[in-house]
């Protein structure tokens, strides 16, 4: 009986987004996943979102961890995985002693067990998936690079935007979600009545700024990471368990600062702005937040945290790509001097 073809991915996304329902997927199918993890010897890294995938999974496009199985079966154990993803990615699999590492340390988060800890992870290989175009553009690339947002109306003076952590910032735990969650603001409501723009100056403009603001930002992270962990105890302690605070954990580079798993055990990931200031107070944002949450769609989630300093914190929350959901103002640009010859 002559097997089935089996269809390969195309590009990056489809491979990004298979490295997603494996990560979706795994906690649900662990006798599944620990099968395909153990007999995996090439992975695929995804920079982006910090995440690892099976090669032999990944090449295919559109799939889960269950269908990937019965795609398998019905079509043999052998296809050109290796060669499709080399040619795909432009790399070559290699040995990893760091990757390596970090896919032992993260299975274990993912898993809430060692999986991998007994195998030989000498034989593993390595490719790492190309950043998005969006997070590589070169210097002195003509689109600037969006790093600020709803642009306040007042005086038209340029003022450096400083806020300083609370001595006693409040506990997630003692709220809950839908007790201080508001709509988002309607940008026409805050349009200038004088037609004269506030200037934001980038916090790594200035050292003291840059460092008030990241502790104000860690403090309004560790709020939402309890608040949100407080409720999924209640409900899903498993998933619960799970739970990461990866601008922590991980380092702030993955382009969002919590993941989270809804009630179905989907992944979400949740990046946090933080204010003492009103609901319409700009903040800033990178082109890496913007790339995560096109590349995370609806999974992606950012929660503006206001108001940090009152008896009961307010926020409200944007969910999706977020490049149509923000009026974006560049306030910092890459540049070099052009070849005038």
């Amino acid at each position: 009986m002559k097997k089935k073809e089996i269809p390969l991915a195309t590009s990056i996304d489809e491979i990004c987004q298979t490295i997603r329902n494996f990560v979706n997927g795994a906690p649900k199918y662990p006798k599944l996943t620990q099968k395909l993890w153990t007999g995996t010897k090439n992975w695929v890294y995804d920079p982006s979102s910090r995440f690892f995938g099976p090669a032999r999974m990944c090449a295919i496009p559109q799939i889960d961890l269950n269908r990937y199985h019965e795609i398998r079966i019905a079509a043999g154990t052998k296809y050109p995985q290796q060669k499709h993803l080399e040619a795909l990615t432009g790399s070559l699999f290699k040995p990893s002693g760091e990757l390596s590492k970090q896919l032992i340390q993260w299975s274990e988060k993912l898993m809430s067990t060692p999986i991998l800890a007994k195998v030989d992870s000498s034989k593993w290989k390595f490719i790492t998936l190309p950043q998005p175009a969006s997070q590589n553009l070169p210097v002195g690339a003509s689109s600037p690079s969006p790093n600020a947002q709803r642009i306040s109306q007042v005086n038209g003076l340029e003022t450096a935007v400083a806020e300083f952590p609370l001595s006693k910032p409040p506990h997630g735990s003692q709220f809950k979600l839908e007790e201080i969650e508001v709509k988002p603001p309607d940008l026409k409501q805050t349009e200038s009545k004088t037609g004269r723009t506030e200037i934001m100056r980038s916090p790594s403009s200035a050292s003291a700024h840059a460092k008030a603001n990241a502790e104000l930002g860690l403090q309004g992270e560790k709020f939402v990471f309890e608040m949100l962990k407080a409720q999924m105890e209640a409900k899903r302690p498993d998933l619960a368990e799970r739970m990461m605070h990866t601008s922590q954990d991980e380092g702030d580079g993955c382009g969002y600062d919590i993941l989270v798993f809804n009630l179905a055990g989907e992944a979400e990931y949740i990046e946090v702005k933080t204010t003492t200031g009103k609901i319409d107070t700009p903040f800033f944002i990178t082109e890496n937040e913007l790339a995560a949450s096109d590349l995370h769609g609806k999974y992606y989630v950012l929660v503006r945290l206001f108001n940090f300093d009152a008896k009961k914190p307010k926020l409200y929350r944007l969910r999706g790509p977020l490049r149509p959901q923000l009026e974006l103002k560049a306030t910092t640009y890459r540049a070099r001097p052009q070849n005038n010859a």
